[in-house]
């Protein structure tokens, strides 16, 4: 018991920058994907419209809310980590 609490733990190797990233992005790559909200505020949802960055694609009931679909030139200005679906874009419309 006492040689146990005289050395401790052993220490791990230092990582480097790539090394750790790697395991960081591994630890990304395994986890499943999640949806995400994005809400702005209604200038903000004109100038997506206008920029044609999402499609709506179901109005609800109360005509005020609503959800969208990211377009091909919405992905390319959203940059979503990977592993994240590309259709999780909701907000007031």
């Amino acid at each position: 018991m006492l040689g146990l609490g005289l050395t401790g733990c052993k220490s791990t190797p230092d990582l480097t920058a790539a090394q750790a990233q790697a395991l960081i992005q591994a630890r990304y790559d395994q986890t499943p994907a999640v949806g995400a909200n994005i809400y702005v505020d209604d200038l903000g949802m004109r100038m997506g419209a206008t920029a044609k960055y999402w499609d709506r694609t179901t109005v609800y009931p109360n005509k005020f809310w609503a959800d969208f679909t990211l377009t091909a030139d919405g992905k390319k200005a959203l940059k979503l980590t990977a592993g994240q679906r590309d259709s999780v874009a909701s907000g007031k419309r």
